[in-house]
Protein backbone atom coordinates (compact mmCIF):
# COMPACT_ATOMS: atom_id res chain seq x y z
CA UNK A 1 0.00 0.00 0.00
CA UNK A 2 2.86 2.13 0.61
CA UNK A 3 4.34 1.69 -2.46
CA UNK A 4 0.92 2.82 -4.25
CA UNK A 5 1.25 6.10 -2.18
CA UNK A 6 4.51 6.69 -3.47
CA UNK A 7 3.96 6.19 -6.83
CA UNK A 8 0.69 8.60 -6.49
CA UNK A 9 2.58 11.52 -5.01
CA UNK A 10 5.40 11.33 -7.53
CA UNK A 11 3.02 11.33 -10.64
CA UNK A 12 1.15 13.81 -9.01
CA UNK A 13 4.45 16.17 -8.68
CA UNK A 14 5.45 14.80 -12.25
CA UNK A 15 2.03 16.42 -13.45
CA UNK A 16 2.71 19.54 -11.53
CA UNK A 17 5.91 20.18 -13.11
CA UNK A 18 4.26 19.72 -16.47
CA UNK A 19 1.75 21.38 -15.90
CA UNK A 20 3.88 24.86 -14.94
CA UNK A 21 5.46 23.93 -18.74
CA UNK A 22 4.21 25.55 -21.96
CA UNK A 23 2.52 23.89 -24.59
CA UNK A 24 5.72 23.92 -26.83
CA UNK A 25 8.10 22.16 -23.98
CA UNK A 26 5.33 19.96 -22.92
CA UNK A 27 5.84 18.29 -26.43
CA UNK A 28 9.52 18.41 -26.61
CA UNK A 29 9.16 16.23 -23.34
CA UNK A 30 6.83 13.66 -24.80
CA UNK A 31 8.68 13.16 -28.11
CA UNK A 32 11.66 12.65 -26.05
CA UNK A 33 9.85 10.26 -23.71
CA UNK A 34 7.95 8.85 -26.48
CA UNK A 35 11.43 8.03 -28.91
CA UNK A 36 12.97 6.74 -25.48
CA UNK A 37 10.40 3.77 -24.97
CA UNK A 38 10.37 2.92 -28.58
CA UNK A 39 14.27 2.76 -28.26
CA UNK A 40 13.36 0.29 -25.39
CA UNK A 41 11.14 -1.77 -26.85
CA UNK A 42 12.83 -1.91 -29.80
CA UNK A 43 9.90 -0.23 -32.21
CA UNK A 44 10.85 1.65 -35.14
CA UNK A 45 7.52 3.58 -35.42
CA UNK A 46 3.90 4.08 -34.46
CA UNK A 47 1.61 1.29 -35.68
CA UNK A 48 -1.65 3.13 -35.68
CA UNK A 49 -4.83 1.21 -35.15
CA UNK A 50 -8.73 1.62 -35.66
CA UNK A 51 -11.06 2.19 -32.99
CA UNK A 52 -12.23 -0.72 -33.77
CA UNK A 53 -8.69 -2.64 -33.47
CA UNK A 54 -8.40 -0.68 -29.87
CA UNK A 55 -11.79 -2.02 -28.79
CA UNK A 56 -11.00 -5.37 -29.96
CA UNK A 57 -7.68 -5.77 -27.83
CA UNK A 58 -9.50 -3.62 -25.16
CA UNK A 59 -11.95 -6.53 -25.03
CA UNK A 60 -9.74 -9.16 -25.16
CA UNK A 61 -7.28 -7.83 -22.46
CA UNK A 62 -10.45 -8.04 -20.47
CA UNK A 63 -11.39 -11.34 -21.34
CA UNK A 64 -7.49 -12.66 -19.95
CA UNK A 65 -7.74 -10.46 -16.93
CA UNK A 66 -11.11 -12.01 -15.41
CA UNK A 67 -9.76 -15.79 -16.90
CA UNK A 68 -6.82 -14.93 -15.23
CA UNK A 69 -4.50 -14.74 -17.67
CA UNK A 70 -2.10 -11.96 -16.01
CA UNK A 71 1.29 -11.39 -14.89
CA UNK A 72 3.02 -10.50 -11.57
CA UNK A 73 4.81 -7.95 -10.86
CA UNK A 74 7.42 -10.04 -10.80
CA UNK A 75 6.93 -11.76 -13.86
CA UNK A 76 7.07 -8.20 -15.91
CA UNK A 77 9.92 -6.50 -13.77
CA UNK A 78 11.47 -9.73 -15.34
CA UNK A 79 10.32 -8.91 -19.08
CA UNK A 80 11.63 -5.18 -19.07
CA UNK A 81 15.08 -6.59 -17.91
CA UNK A 82 14.89 -9.19 -20.80
CA UNK A 83 14.34 -5.97 -22.83
CA UNK A 84 16.83 -3.24 -21.81
CA UNK A 85 19.10 -6.57 -21.89
CA UNK A 86 18.33 -7.07 -25.83
CA UNK A 87 18.61 -3.46 -26.81
CA UNK A 88 22.38 -3.02 -25.92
Amino acid sequence: MEANLNIKIQIEQLIQILKQLDTKERITIFKEFSKEWMSILNIEKYQSMTIKEYTEKLEQGLKDYYKGNTLTQDEVQNEVKKWKTQNR
